[in-house]
């Protein structure tokens, strides 16, 4: 049966057929883009190609086998090859399987293309799961010195500081001291005092006479 009529019949009446924002996608299991069109449909492609990401790492790239005696088995229908992470060294790999089993050059292409889109998704990933993982073991750091912080009681300081001590017990032999008597003889202070003495001189005033008008009045008639 050509590939034309299988595309007819499959093309609108798909159990894998769904809509999302006005375009048409294809849920097979096998198909490249997941876009229901004829080149990237396992049913109307005699033959067909994808790449998906394995669990443990890498990638990994089917291919369906082209052999009548693959139809009674399913599960033996997909030849598969291991792909590493590295881009670069796979670009020519992939395209020396896709020579050989004379695939278009443009599913070649699509192929390429979903490998770097896969491989930039997973390094996203890998960042962001780094960078959260260094965020949870600051953030138990940070709640670790918390609770030490919790966990020391608060003393206020007060100007007034109450140290209670625990009596202490000490047993003090005694001391027996002989204190010798200590005799002081005082000197007796002789204090002699010379007398002062203080000699005053005699204030001589000599009051002149005071000779007055009626005096001299006198004295002029004798």
């Amino acid at each position: 049966m050509s590939s034309s009529l299988v595309w007819e019949i499959v093309g609108k009446q798909s159990c894998f057929i769904y809509k999302k924002k006005g375009v048409v996608f294809n849920a097979e299991p096998n198909n490249l883009a997941n876009l229901n069109k004829p080149h990237f449909s396992q049913f109307a492609q005699e033959s067909s190609v994808n790449i998906i990401p394995k669990k443990t790492g890498g990638y990994q790239l089917i291919i369906s086998k082209e052999e009548l005696a693959t139809y009674r088995f399913p599960k033996n229908s997909f030849e598969t090859f291991d792909i590493t992470e590295d881009f670069k060294n796979n670009v020519t790999k992939i395209q020396e399987i896709m020579n050989k089993k004379k695939f278009n050059k443009k599913l070649t292409n699509y192929i390429l293309a979903k490998l770097y889109r896969l491989n930039q998704v997973e390094k996203r990933t890998n960042y962001l799961k780094k960078k959260q993982e260094k965020e949870e073991k600051e953030q138990t750091i940070e709640e670790q010195i918390e609770d030490e912080v919790t966990s020391v009681p608060f003393t206020p300081k007060t100007k007034s500081k109450e140290t209670v001590e625990e009596p202490k017990e000490t047993v003090e032999e005694p001391k027996e001291t002989v204190e010798e008597p200590k005799e002081t003889v005082e000197e007796p202070k002789e204090t002699v005092e010379e007398p002062k003495e203080t000699v005053e001189e005699p204030k001589e005033t000599v009051e002149e006479p005071k000779e007055t008008v009626e005096d001299m009045k006198v004295e002029d008639n004798n």
